[in-house]
């Protein structure tokens, strides 16, 4: 009967046909060469006299087939010297992990702040791009049209009412309110976007109705941009009150005054991009992990640490990107901007360690054949061990 045992590096299930007890074999998921164990796991019981005999084994059992293909996704390769190497104590992410039984669940079953290579990052999310570009597009596009639509259905009410000679004071409120009315649908169909990108870039089956899945995560969100807001306006106070205070001293010169404020933008200016990047991947973190207000902040500065120049490289990229579709009187910009976009969602699957489709599809591909990415986000199954 088929052997099956684990494999001692990734925890794969392996199968192999019976009588390669001590032969090696090739773990399909992390590459590992192991020797086969010399019995089967599970011996079947012998028939008791006059009993019915043992029900027959399936051919194929439902985990897999009898070469130890899985339908289960293998994990990603080892990761290279430059790339993927943790971040810190890899013993610290395990206590990280996604609820169970949360509805439309997306959190991925491996989170380890890993070393990126913003080159990594952008190879990777070509590979899925360029086999995937059409529901990606599809997806930005329209949820940028209907927070499009929204706006300016709003904005054209107002001028009726301005129109219609309304109270100044009316008027004033209807625009406070439609402009947090807009944040908010911002908001929900941007974490919906985010949402469908991950999933895409890990390869899992997703659809078009992902877009408007952001609802269930926007009360973490909100809190969060609370949070950093109440944040970014500490910061702002303790830059400006001191230069209240020294033109408050020195005078209301000109010159003065253009001087220092030029010279605390320069001082200010790195300290937000670097605080930026640290904290840019909170939303990612409260779709993917389900992680509370304060949680995806402090894991979004975990898994940032070591990575703010990587970071920043994929910033520039994908500026270059935008500005190209952009001179291209503008219609670039409907590729450009989505790829930009799962630009991100992948560099926050390297950040966390996770396997993106295309390093699933690598893995998967027999040895003489090219990986070829399967019909609907699905990875293809894995090749025998050798």
């Amino acid at each position: 009967m088929p052997i099956e045992f684990d494999c001692r590096v990734c925890g794969r299930r392996l199968r192999t046909p019976d009588g390669t007890e001590g032969k090696e074999a090739k773990c399909p998921a992390c590459e590992t060469v192991q020797t086969i164990p010399g019995t089967p796991e599970a011996e079947s019981p012998p028939p008791s006299p006059g009993g019915p005999p043992p029900a027959a084994s399936p051919a194929v059992p439902p985990s897999g087939d009898v070469y130890g293909r899985s339908s289960v996704p293998p994990p990603p390769p080892p990761p290279s010297p430059s790339a993927g190497a943790p971040a810190g104590d890899p013993s610290e992410p395990s206590a990280y992990g996604p609820q169970a039984g949360m509805p439309g669940e997306v959190a991925g079953s491996v989170f380890v702040p890993s070393r990126i290579d913003a080159g990594d990052v952008l190879n990777r999310a070509w590979a899925v791009f360029k086999v995937q570009w059409a529901m990606i597009i599809l997806v930005v596009i329209v949820g940028g049209i209907i927070i499009m639509g929204i706006n300016y259905a709003l904005t054209f009410g107002v001028v009726i009412l301005e129109a219609g000679g309304v109270d100044e004071v009316v008027i004033a409120m209807t625009q406070l309110f439609n402009g947090l009315f807009v944040q908010l649908v911002s908001l929900w169909i941007g974490l919906g976007i985010k949402s469908f990108l991950i999933r895409t870039g890990r390869g899992e089956p997703v659809g078009f109705s992902e877009l408007f899945a952001g609802g269930r995560y926007l009360v973490p969100a909100i809190l969060a941009s609370v949070v950093l807001m109440f944040g970014a306006a500490v910061i702002v106070s303790l830059f400006a009150l001191p230069l209240f205070l020294f033109m408050a001293i020195v005078g209301a010169d000109e010159v003065v005054a253009i001087v220092v404020l030029a010279l605390a933008a320069m001082v200010a200016l790195p300290i937000w991009f670097y605080l930026a990047i640290r904290f840019s991947q909170y939303q990612y973190l409260v779709i993917d992990r389900y992680a509370g207000p304060i949680e995806c902040l402090s894991l979004s500065w975990q898994i940032t640490r070591g990575n703010v120049l990587s970071i920043f490289l994929v910033w520039l990229v994908t500026a270059a990107i935008n500005l190209l579709g952009l001179l291209a009187c503008c219609v670039g910009l409907i590729a450009t901007a989505p790829f930009s976009s799962f630009i991100y969602a992948v560099q926050y699957l390297a950040l966390t360690g996770q396997p993106t489709a295309d390093q699933l599809w690598h893995a998967a591909a027999p040895p003489d054949h090219s990986p070829v990415p399967p019909p609907g986000n699905m990875p293809p199954p894995s090749s025998p061990p050798t």
